[in-house]
């Protein structure tokens, strides 16, 4: 008999994985499978799983298939038929990573991290002042 677990797939500490299904793709449902306790462990059929060997850094793929480029090509590729739409598994396969040296890679994602550090400390200052006018509001 068919085991109740049948659609269950092993994932590993590092793996990258993406949503296949509408919306989760559109709206960048990206993660990288943390340090886990036992090494192993299980997802849905419903995510694509990248394992990335020596060459690539899981960060820049992670930041990758977030891009804007990346989701609309792979928006285009959805076959299906409303809310059950999927990426196709060739655009999945075929998809065109950009593969410079580690180190640019690693300078890459630097980048990527500093930026958006600088972003989220924009977005707390303007939601510590947005409760600072709130406060003196009600007083």
């Amino acid at each position: 008999p068919p085991s109740r677990h049948q659609n269950v797939y092993k994932r590993q500490e590092g793996d990258v994985v993406l949503a296949k299904v509408t919306p989760c793709f559109e709206n960048g449902n990206v993660a990288i499978i943390p340090r886990m306790i036992h090494y192993c462990g299980f997802g849905s059929s419903e995510l694509f799983v990248y394992r990335c060997k020596d060459k690539l850094a899981p960060k820049l793929l992670f930041y990758y298939f977030q891009s804007a480029g990346f989701v609309s090509a792979g928006t285009a590729s959805m076959t299906g038929t409303g809310g059950l739409k999927r990426v196709s598994p060739a655009f999945a396969r075929n998809a065109k990573i950009p593969l410079p040296p580690l180190s640019e890679q690693r300078a890459i994602v630097a980048y990527i991290e500093k930026k958006t550090a600088a972003v989220d400390r924009m977005i707390n200052a303007c939601r510590e002042q947005t409760e600072l006018k709130k406060a003196n509001k009600q007083r």
